[in-house]
């Protein structure tokens, strides 16, 4: 099964609420920005390292992910690998899915909060609470 990974900006969590805003997973401009983490490992190199090397323009590390399979979306919705911006031939868009369909989705997955990563030491381990308590 092929997985794919969004990050989770920090901002995007809201600590009265215990989950990631719908904002964490929405169409900006021209489709969803997500990660295959199959061509990740095909590079020789672990998930953490890949986003230190290519999204710290996103968010600073350590950097809070969602790995997916590409089964919990609807078939009309497609993955178009784009380079990002930064070079990241692993990148990938999600176009054809609606942000109220995107809402829907990551609503599903965040509660609990564990079901999402975060990168320690280099190493992705499940995300927890005390991990987003300095989050204003």
């Amino acid at each position: 099964m092929c997985y794919y990974i969004r990050i989770l900006q920090k901002r995007w969590y809201i600590k009265d609420l215990g989950r990631f805003a719908s904002a964490a997973f929405r169409n900006y401009g021209g489709g969803i920005s997500v990660i295959q983490n199959r061509c990740i490992s095909a590079s020789g190199v672990e998930v953490c390292e890949h986003l230190k090397r290519y999204y710290c323009s996103v968010d600073q590390p350590p950097h809070i992910f969602w790995r997916f399979q590409k089964n919990v979306f609807p078939e009309d919705c497609s993955f178009q690998q784009k380079d990002s911006p930064t070079g990241d031939l692993c990148h990938y868009d999600i176009v054809g899915l609606s942000n109220g369909k995107a809402k829907r989705i990551l609503n599903e997955f965040n509660d609990p909060i564990n079901v999402f990563e975060i990168c320690d030491n280099s190493n992705p381990r499940k995300l927890t609470e005390s991990d987003l308590s300095g989050i204003q």
